[in-house]
């Protein structure tokens, strides 16, 4: 009627359940271990996530001021602001003074894309491609009678565009404290010399594109433009200014209804 466990059949119940425990022991630690890597992984994952949508927001770009450049530019030709006609009178260039956002990191100019849109179309300029080097709009030009050229370009490699330094604490393009200031100069006209091959850019300083002879470029040059259409007198242009982290800028150009005998203009 009733069963009777002898000592050896009970020890090797306890040795069985032993087994048992000890298994369930090891497969509970295998769980936490594989708990706490995914844990950790995760935590990891979620920080550099973290850190990147920070930097998508923070390591924005501040313009701090712009600055409209007038010319009269017809089919052929491109002269002084000076006693033209209203109705050639555009905006060929948009300077703008630029600086980190507060908490911002570094920020590398060069590889900072610009998009340029207007009522006929979007045009997108990465600023390191315009650069053949950081002092070259400045310092690098030829001069003749007070008009300048870019005489480093080469023909069909260069956007335009130019970047300069105000103030930094580098000799680089890379913004690295709040005290450094940079020039972006977006120029509205570039024109390639088909006698020389060589690029000349619109004069920042003066209204006449000159060759690489200190000579006025041929008026049949072709003109290669930054942004789609001309930008005169009542047109607005969006500038978006975005960095390497993602960081987008926003800033709206608004040209003055008015441009009549004048050679820049607060925008």
């Amino acid at each position: 009627m009733f069963e009777f466990i002898n000592e050896e059949e009970r020890g090797q119940v306890g040795i069985g359940t032993l087994i048992v425990f000890i298994a369930m022991v090891l497969v509970a630690a295998i769980a936490a271990g594989v708990l706490i890597n995914t844990a950790g992984f995760l935590q990891t994952q979620a920080e550099a996530t973290g850190e990147e949508s920070t930097s998508q927001v923070v390591d924005r770009i501040e313009v701090q001021s712009e600055t409209g450049l007038v010319a009269a530019v017809t089919d052929d030709d491109i002269a002084s602001s000076d006693g033209a006609s209203s109705d050639d009178l555009v905006l060929y260039g948009v300077d703008l003074t630029v600086t980190q956002a507060p908490g911002a990191g570094d920020i590398d100019l060069e590889e900072v894309t610009a998009e340029l849109i207007t009522d006929n179309g979007v045009e997108q300029i990465v600023l390191g491609n315009g650069i053949d080097d950081i002092d070259a709009p400045l310092e690098d030009q030829e001069s003749a009678d007070g008009e300048t050229i870019d005489s480093s370009a080469d023909t069909g490699s260069v956007e335009p565009v130019y970047i300069s330094e105000i103030t930094q604490n580098g000799d680089d393009s890379v913004i690295t404290d709040s005290s450094d200031r940079y020039q972006i100069s977006l120029v509205g006209y570039a024109f390639e010399d088909e006698d020389t091959t060589t690029d000349v850019y619109y004069s920042f300083e003066e209204s006449v594109p000159m060759n690489s002879d200190n000579e006025v470029a041929d008026s049949s040059v072709e003109a290669n433009q930054a942004w789609a259409g001309d930008l005169d007198g009542g047109d607005t242009m969006e500038v978006r200014l975005t960095t390497a982290s993602g960081a987008t800028t926003i800033t709206e150009v608004r040209v003055p209804d008015s441009l009549i005998d004048r050679d820049a203009v607060a925008l």
